[in-house]
């Protein structure tokens, strides 16, 4: 019994030993087996280095671009904004019954901040440009007011010290400030003493009470204060205000919140006549912030998705041409024992190999083209200083480096193994072109190749044709020669004669600098979109409060029409006598003077902005419309009013001269200094730069996809020569019977441009349904241009047919210039 039972131990214990070590050497020997499969793949890869560096560079190609885009995309659309739950936050603006979104009114608010129950908290945001002092500089700065909740509902901690809150947001105690933490950095260099000092914001003394935490708003927000407004203001019903923010409650969907602020609007809308059928737009934050940039990068996103199929259609197609060109030493091995299993994972090794190196390549790629998207964005590209090449783009790479290595290889590595031995003794499917199977999906692939490359190239040559177009409409006034800067004169707004004062001062003493020719006041900027919002009405046509034509008005000095080049058309320009006490007047654009006067009969007719009690005004002179919203947005019609007779504390000055930047706009610091040494001055731009801004986002979408395209070009071209070339290759013996026969050279190449000319003619109707199915990618990009625009596509299709046979060219020559004899020896 013991015998037996030491026995029954000893085989226990072996049975143990071998459920332990059995499993450790089988996968030891698996990987021995990939180990030996992985060093003859890399001999066989250092063979063909001309085959192998093709491969890896459209790897890198695909790869790097796809994992660019895709690291822009994860890091402006996708990746939540670093606030916690920032999924539940919800930007607030109300819409007018014209559909304009505008900011929201204090009415609005308070109704919202009482009665909607669907947000834990609500705050307000108020953004503009004031002028921000210390000891040692005076600054430009975009100061941000906000109620006491707002940092509450952003759930931010402070970095250093506090932040605003309720105690703060009081008039009489909403003396403190906040500093963002890049502006810290910058004008203070970092220094925690900062915290219970003094500054100026507009001359008024206010505490830095605390420092936002590192990435706290992307955006250009520097430093924060109080709202802090009376009681009494709460009841304005007017969109006054920039915006509103609120956390929704959990549980609480966007259209909840939706529907229950749009049923008080229509309440608020029966007790205010100038807001009915007014709407309140709820937006989450993510969303607000990339709006604008959203269709452009999805677009693009598609776009590389198309370019990275192209370089995988191209690689597989290499792959199996090769393949095929290996097919004796694929039925040697099958005929000495290999399955076909075995022979489909060398070749996939293989796949793999050039995969990881194109991969690596990849990533350079992708930096340089993170940089270089970065470099022709638009200035104010949301959340720019996040994107980056992180751990969540270096994990897409590799696994889309994986995904693509099996993708590419794995269909051409099983229809190029032999099922069977007797598929090997049989010659594999008869010859070297390895079988109608194989042919097919090599003239399959290029067909895919040549219309996805089609779809790329239209997209490109419409966002092209449409940017032109763009870059062609008139702005309403001349950019050239032109700066233009913005400064806040310190005053307040009843302080009227003051501000006339300095604007005087400074138009003066910048008219006396050399090469100046002419110097325009405006309350702002054409392309900044801060004109005043009014509505219109004209004496002698009553109409109800809530259906007067909305516009813009524009306080100007008697120069501004000349400084921009605004032409005028019908009457008189303002004068330096259209002052205060004079007869009240206005210059109205072309668009109001059609509209409502037909034309030249706008002249002497009587006009009122803003409703009673404004006084009316004469109508004395009719300008060019000028897009003052940029070159895509329609604009509101225009008025102009004396800026003598209407001045504003904030100032844009247009200078039209012949001087340089380099020496004029020194030059107009040194002037502005000498008037007023507290009004600073944050930047000067060329009126050109403003236009070419207007249209960045176009012209990046355009460029990048014209680079996508071309890339897309030479992939599928090159796919186009290889398979054309293997062909030739493969029908050599073909071609030489052909020759002895007494066939021409140019009916060789016949034969090889009409097997070119049937794959193209393919590749023209698949890549024609294509670019119907994706046209809605483009038509939000596009501007006057129809998304299948037939000139554009019959150009490309012109091309793309012409580099196919250019393509073609070398392999048909080879066929019609083969040596008969030589030909007919071949194997």
């Amino acid at each position: 019994m013991q015998a037996t039972s030491r026995n029954l131990g000893a085989l226990a214990g072996v049975r143990v030993a071998s459920e332990i070590f059995l499993p450790t050497m089988r996968i030891k020997a698996h990987m021995a087996q990939v180990a030996a499969d992985a060093r003859y793949a890399l001999r066989q890869l250092a063979k063909t280095p001309a085959y192998s560096l093709v491969v890896i560079l459209t790897f890198a190609l695909g790869i790097g671009a796809c994992s660019a885009i895709l690291t822009v995309v994860d890091s402006i659309l996708l990746r939540p904004i670093a606030y916690p739950d920032s999924d539940r936050l919800m930007m607030l603006h109300e819409v007018d019954s014209h559909g304009a979104v505008t900011g929201v009114s204090p009415a609005s608010v308070r109704a919202w901040m009482q009665d909607a129950d669907c947000f834990e908290s609500i705050a307000v945001r108020n953004v503009g440009e004031d002028n921000f002092f210390t000891r040692d500089a005076a600054l430009r700065l975009t100061i941000t007011a906000v109620t006491g909740r707002y940092f509450e509902t952003l759930r931010v901690p402070a970095a250093h010290g506090r932040l605003i809150s309720t105690i703060d947001d009081v008039l009489g105690q909403n003396t403190v400030a906040v500093l963002s933490h890049a502006f810290w950095q910058q004008q203070f260099g970092g220094d925690v003493a900062v915290v219970g000092t003094e500054v100026r914001v507009n001359g008024q003394p206010v505490t830095v009470i605390g420092i936002l935490p590192r990435g706290f708003e992307s955006d250009a927000d520097q430093v924060f204060v109080p709202l802090g407004l009376p009681d009494e203001f709460w009841a304005t019903p007017a969109p006054i205000l920039s915006s509103a923010i609120g956390r929704l409650k959990p549980g609480v969907t966007v259209d909840q919140a939706r529907q229950q602020l749009n049923l008080l609007a229509g309440r608020l809308g029966k007790d205010s006549p100038d807001k009915k059928d007014w709407k309140v737009q709820v937006t989450p934050l993510l969303e607000f912030k990339t709006r604008a940039v959203r269709p452009t990068f999805l677009a693009l996103f598609g776009a590389v998705s198309l370019l990275l199929l192209i370089a995988c259609a191209n690689i597989a197609n290499l792959i199996l041409v090769r393949n095929t060109a290996r097919h004796r030493e694929l039925l040697v091995r099958s005929a000495l024992g290999a399955s076909r299993g075995r022979i489909v994972r060398q070749l996939l090794t293989e796949s793999l190999i050039l995969a990881a190196i194109g991969g690596l390549a990849g990533l350079v790629v992708a930096k340089v083209g993170v940089d270089a998207i970065l470099a022709v964005a638009p200035e104010n590209l949301p959340r720019a200083d996040e994107v980056a090449l992180d751990p969540r783009a270096l994990a897409f790479t590799l696994t889309l480096t994986v995904l693509t290595g099996l993708g590419v290889g794995l269909a051409p590595a099983w229809s190029s193994a032999p099922a069977s031995l007797a598929d090997a003794l049989k010659g594999y499917s008869g010859g070297g072109g390895g079988g109608r199977t194989t042919r097919f999906m090599r003239e399959f692939l290029v067909v895919g190749e040549l219309s996805l490359a089609l779809v790329l190239l239209a997209g490109a040559g419409l966002l092209l044709r449409s940017f032109v177009r763009l870059a062609q409409v008139d702005p309403g006034f001349r950019p050239e020669q032109a700066l233009m800067f913005n400064v806040y004169s310190g005053y307040l707004d009843a302080e009227k004669e003051k501000i006339r004062t300095v604007a005087d001062a400074v138009v003066n003493r910048f008219r006396s600098l050399p090469g100046v020719h002419s110097v325009g006041v405006s309350y702002a900027a054409p392309f900044s979109g801060a004109s005043y919002p009014a509505t219109l009405d004209i004496e002698g046509r009553p109409v109800p409060v809530n259906e007067r034509p909305s516009t813009a008005y524009f306080p100007v000095n008697p120069d501004y029409f000349r400084a921009l080049g605004i032409p005028l058309l019908h009457g008189r320009l303002f004068t330096d006598h259209d002052r205060p006490g004079a007869l009240l007047v206005a210059i109205v654009s072309q668009a109001v003077a059609d509209r409502y006067f037909g034309g030249k009969a706008a002249i002497g007719r009587r006009i009122r902005l803003r409703g009673e009690p404004e006084p009316w005004r004469e109508i004395v002179g009719v300008v060019g419309d000028v897009k003052d919203k940029g070159l895509r947005a329609e604009s509101l019609p225009q008025i102009y009013e004396p800026f003598a007779q209407l001045p504003t504390p904030a100032m844009t000055f247009v200078v039209r001269g012949d001087a340089s930047y380099a020496t004029l706009a020194p030059a107009l610091r040194r002037e502005l200094r000498a008037v007023n040494p507290e009004v600073p001055v944050a930047r000067i731009d060329t009126l050109d730069q403003l236009v070419a801004n207007s249209v960045a986002r176009e012209r990046l979408a355009a460029l990048i996809l014209l680079c996508f395209s071309l890339a897309a070009l030479i992939v599928a071209v090159s796919g186009i020569y290889t398979v054309t070339s293997f062909a030739v290759t493969q029908r050599t013996r073909e071609f030489g019977i052909r020759l002895a026969l007494g066939a021409r050279p140019a009916d060789l190449r016949r034969l090889v441009f009409s097997r070119i000319a049937r794959l193209v003619g393919f590749a023209l109707l698949a890549g024609g349904g294509g670019v119907l199915v994706v046209r809605r990618l483009f038509e939000s990009l596009l501007y006057q241009t129809a998304p299948y625009d037939p000139i554009v596509l019959g150009l490309l299709a012109v091309l793309l047919a012409g580099v196919a046979l250019v393509a073609g060219w070398g392999p048909s020559r080879r066929a019609a210039t083969a040596d008969p004899v030589v030909a007919l020896r071949a194997e």
